[in-house]
C-alpha cells in the first residue's frame, strides 16, 4: 500500500466514511509514517477550519431574475 492510498483513507475517515478494517490499517500506518502524520494533521486542521466558516445566507438582492 502506498501513502497516496492512505491519504484517500484519511479523507474518508474525516468524512466518517472509512470502514473499520481500513481504519485499523490506517492507524498502524500512521504510527510509523511521519509524512502521513503531517498530512493527517493538515487535513484535520482544514476540515475543522471549513466546519468553522461562517454560514452566509444570501439576501434577496443577490438573486438575479432571468427572463
Amino acid at each position: 500500500m502506498n501513502c497516496e492510498t492512505y491519504a484517500e483513507w484519511m479523507s474518508a475517515q474525516l468524512d466518517g466514511e472509512l470502514a473499520a478494517d481500513h481504519a485499523i490499517e490506517l492507524d498502524r500506518h500512521l504510527a510509523g509514517c511521519e509524512s502521513c502524520q503531517k498530512t493527517r494533521q493538515t487535513m484535520a486542521r482544514l476540515a475543522a477550519d471549513i466546519r468553522n466558516l461562517p454560514r452566509h445566507q444570501p439576501d434577496d438582492s443577490a438573486v438575479i431574475a432571468v427572463n
